[in-house]
Parts: C-alpha cells; structure tokens; sequence
C-alpha cells in the first residue's frame, strides 16, 4: 500500500523537507488504520478478564454439577436387595382426607390430640407429613442394610424382605399422634426423631427395633389369620358386643394399629377386657393413659372357641396390667401390652434384638412365659 502511494507522488515538485513531512504523514496514517481494530490494553485486559472469569464460572458450574450427580448417584447407590419406597409430604392428603381411623375419633380422643373438632383434626393431619431428605433416606438404606447383615441366618429377616419391600415410609411432624411411630395401611409413618436416631451409635437396636415393630403391624393388615390363629392360642377373643362398657370404651384411646378395641383374654375360665384408658374425659395428651382389665361375663358364644356377647361385671373395679399377675405371668410384658397387635409387635423386638446381641432378651421376656413360647412356635422362631 505504501510504495503505490509513494509512486503516485510526483516527488521533484516537492523540497525535500517537505518530502519528509509528507512520508512521516503518510506512515501515522496508515499505522493508525492498522489499529483501529485492536482493543486498547485497557479493553484488552478487561476483555480477557471477562473472558477468564465466564470460563471459571463455566467450569464451576460444570463442576458443581458433575460433584452433584456423583454424589445424587453414591445416594442412590443400591446396596439393598430392594427398593424403600417414601411418601412426600402432598400425600398426606391421601391418606387423610378420607380415612376412617379419624372418622371414627370421639370428643377424648380429639382432645388428646389437641383438636376440639373433627373437622379440624382432619385439616391438620392432612398437612401432617414432611419432606424426607436425601441424607435421611441414605441413613435408613445404612439402617436396613446393617440389619439385613446382622439378620442374615435369622427367620425374623423376613419382615424386611418381604415387608418392607411392600411397605412405604412417611416422615411426620412430632404432633401426628403424640410423636409416636405407627401404621395405615402398608405406610409405616415414622416422627422426626426417629431419622434423627438413624446415626447414634446404638441406631441398630433402637431404630432397628421400632422398624421391627412397626413391620408386624403391616404384616397384621396383610396376613390376618397368621396372627388371628396366635391369638386364639393366647386365648385372646374378639367380642361381636360387650354390654355395659360403653363409658370404658368412650375413653379408649384409639391406636392405628388397633384393628378391634374389644380384646377379651381368657384365663382359667375367667374373662377380662384390656386396654388403654385415659384417665379422664379431657385428656391433655395421648400419653395420659392407663392400661387396665376389666373382668366381664360371657352371655353367649357362637362356638366353643369363638365367644362373642360379653357383659361388665357389675361394680367391677379395674386392674392395672402391670399389678395383673396372671396376664404379666403369662406375657412378660411389661409395657405397650394392652391388646394382642402390640403385644406380638413387643414380641418380635425381642427376637430381633436378641438375633442381634447373640441372646439378650429385652424385658422380662423369656421362656418362661406361656405367651412368648407360643408365638416362637407358631412363627418358627425356635
């Protein structure tokens, strides 16, 4: 560009310090037109700096991703032979909105739950469940893992494999039936403090055995007759009518995994009603109970094995289970032992606990009671 300019000029009609003048010229302006498309080292930097901090933020980015799916993948990692299935908490809807647990729920049982109505008891239970994280998830695949392990040889591994396999778990707000662990259906809906147990030191054999137990009364709703074919071996009957306990069973306190609050224990000839009483009309929480029996007569019976009419015994006094020598004699239970679905529940923590701590009975449980001799027999836990 700069020798055809230069040969256009007609360089003999200029002095030769013009000449000069007119080449410095021409060389500034073609040098500036190089450099109209460069950045200025200010622009430049700024540009590279930019440039620099979009690929940082890109490879972060990516980065961050690549860390999350790893770690959504270890979380998922499927170290179990099976799938735990988990409810959120838009299903508590479901399950309550039209539920006849709660259809069925009397002015002390509201109040025990602190509603003074239907109506709103069934709005807040219908809210009542929360969202189950990753790491509690996680830590319930570590718990059920731990104890497919430790259960390996041992007939009570059933209830995992073929429970919990069916099985759905709900995490609830610490209000949802006075924080206690409990059952509908095949959902197993487990309070807050229990996912927090899952990473103390002794998660196996608390954690574990409110699983356990909570696992029989699914298999109760699934398999029926096995456990109502045990309770006829306990001598435990379900009354058709019970004359003259109305007022009792008023103050009943209700239970999920209550299918009948009309058990009556036979012994020696003799009947008794049990169950969980509250110990007055306005019961402030459903804690404020007592377990008693009360000794009713049998009006009629359909069959030798199969009594249905009963009636209380007139001015009849109750007895606390735990002063009831035959029925503690007999069970070994010492606690949660008012009717036969919680009694073979406490049962099964047993033989789990003692599967797992090579032969330590919790309670005062052992061979000695009828009742525990019977339900190893008949679930083949000899």
């Amino acid at each position: 560009m700069l020798s055809s300019i230069l040969d256009k000029i007609k360089w003999d009609k200029f002095g030769w310090k013009l000449q000069l003048t007119i080449l410095i010229i021409i060389f500034c302006f073609i040098l500036h037109l190089f450099r109209l498309d460069k950045p200025t080292t200010k622009e430049y930097f700024k540009n590279r700096n930019t440039l620099k901090d979009n690929q940082e933020s890109s490879n972060l980015h990516n980065n961050n991703n690549v860390n999350k799916d790893n770690k959504n993948q270890q979380s998922q990692k499927p170290n179990l032979p099976f799938t735990i299935q988990y409810l959120t908490p838009e299903d508590s809807y479901a399950l309550f909105k039209d539920n006849q647990y709660l259809d069925k729920m009397n002015p002390s049982n509201l109040k025990a739950r602190g509603f003074e109505s239907k109506a709103t008891c069934v709005k807040n239970y219908t809210n009542s469940f929360q969202t189950i994280t990753d790491e509690n998830k996680q830590n319930v695949n570590d718990l059920v893992s731990l104890m497919l392990k430790k259960l390996q040889y041992s007939p009570v591994k059933y209830l995992l494999t073929e429970i919990l396999s069916k099985s759905k778990i709900a995490k609830c707000a610490s209000w949802l039936e006075g924080n206690m662990p409990h059952t509908h259906q095949n959902i197993i809906v487990m309070p807050p403090f229990w996912f927090d147990s899952l990473t103390d030191e002794d998660k196996l054999t608390n954690a574990g055995s409110t699983l356990i137990h909570e696992l029989v009364h699914v298999e109760q709703r699934f398999k029926p007759q096995k456990y109502q074919d045990l309770y006829k071996k306990w001598n435990y009957h379900k009354a058709d009518y019970i004359d003259n306990m109305e007022e009792i069973l008023a103050l009943h306190r209700h239970n999920p995994d209550e299918d009948n609050y009309q058990w009556i224990w036979e012994n020696n000839g003799s009947y008794y009603w049990t169950g969980a009483v509250f110990k007055d009309r306005y019961p402030t929480n459903l804690h404020n109970i007592n377990y008693l029996s009360y000794p009713v007569v049998l009006l009629d019976k359909s069959s030798a094995n199969s009594p249905n009419l009963f009636k209380l015994k007139s001015l009849s006094t109750p007895t606390h289970l735990h002063n009831f020598t035959q029925y503690r004699n007999y069970f070994g239970v010492g606690a949660n032992h008012y009717n036969p679905n919680e009694i073979v529940a406490q049962y099964m923590e047993n033989a789990y606990q003692s599967d797992i701590s090579s032969g330590v009975n919790i309670d005062d449980i052992g061979d000695s009671n009828p009742g525990y001799i019977a339900f190893k027999k008949e679930f083949n836990l000899d």
